[in-house]
């Protein structure tokens, strides 16, 4: 059986960039890979540290829209709108519009926040970001290195998962330099 298509959110995307691999990793999944017309609004850059001093690098999804690896989307039907209204009084507009397009078009979510997870997890199918670069490098056959550059660079961005989540042993494992 096939899984349902995915949509990313916000926080999703921004890791996923600052792999810069994101790519890589969009073309491993199965498709369509969807994004909320919010979140491609929101996305607008992440935090890179270069030399020492953290920076703003714009985000490019254009490239990745136009190649047709993400494919942007919004409300349609009335049942839609009216779900982004009601989660957009607790969820970033984002977040928000992700959640109502998952819901009422049977898609799987792409978050890494807890109150997004709190809110609809029981009622769409959630995946994190550690679950699509776990995912990812093992299918690629990535190297440790490979892997820990990547983590680096999600931390660098400012997610880091906290030792209760499920991939935490790999994570941190990888991180002091004890997967090989």
């Amino acid at each position: 059986m096939r899984s349902p298509p995915l949509i990313l959110d916000t926080c999703v995307v921004l890791s996923l960039y600052a792999t810069r691999r994101m790519e890589a990793l969009l073309a491993a999944l199965p498709g369509p890979i969807l994004i909320a017309e919010a979140v491609l609004h929101e996305a607008l850059y992440v935090h890179v540290v270069v030399e020492g001093v953290r920076e703003k690098e714009p985000i490019a999804l254009g490239p990745l829209v136009d190649a047709g690896k993400l494919t942007v989307v919004a409300p349609e039907s009335q049942a839609e709108f009216e779900s982004l209204l009601e989660f957009a009084l607790v969820l970033d507009d984002g977040e928000a519009m992700t959640c109502a397009l998952a819901l009422h078009r049977g898609l799987r979510i792409a978050t890494d926040e807890r109150k997004t997870i709190r809110l609809i997890g029981d009622r769409i199918a959630v995946v994190g970001t550690l679950d699509l670069v776990r995912g990812w490098a093992s299918d690629a056959g990535a190297s440790a290195d490979e892997i820990r550059e990547m983590l680096a660079a999600i931390a660098d961005r400012g997610y880091v998962p906290g030792q209760d989540h499920p991939h935490w042993p790999w994570w941190s494992d990888l991180a002091e330099g004890r997967n090989t």
